[in-house]
């Protein structure tokens, strides 16, 4: 068997969005911009963004799914600026229960539990 090999996956977490809306009315499926680092497209509630949204940032960061309390939550696809591409579950805006880290090349690199971010047990994909 050859040698192991280490990869560290940095932590992610959702743009801090602190939306100024508490005198503004958003409907499901509005369009809210922050010029110069983000764009949503999405649900909201009570002025969060909350319900299924696309979020894409200026630095290239992409996020498409569940939305709770401006905050990525449940089921959602991150792709990050170098291509990669996370698909799982998320949990107050981090990587958070089971999910795929695909590299750009669409080939599977980890596969397994997510702990507040971190890889915390593969599935024969470390």
């Amino acid at each position: 068997m050859g040698q192991r090999q280490s990869t560290t996956i940095a932590p992610i977490e959702s743009p801090q969005v602190d939306l100024p809306v508490k005198t503004l009315k958003f409907e499901n499926n509005s369009t809210y911009t922050v010029p110069g680092k983000l764009e949503y497209i999405g649900q909201f509630q009570n002025g969060d963004m909350h319900g299924f949204g696309k979020m894409i940032h200026t630095n290239g960061t992409e996020y498409e799914g569940e939305y709770k309390h401006n905050r990525w939550d449940g089921h959602g696809k991150l792709k990050y600026p170098n291509w990669q591409i996370y698909r799982g579950e998320f949990q107050d805006g981090l990587r958070h229960g089971h999910g795929v880290l695909y590299n750009s090349d669409g080939t599977a690199r980890r596969s397994g539990q997510w702990k507040y971010g971190e890889a915390s047990h593969c599935c024969g994909l470390c």
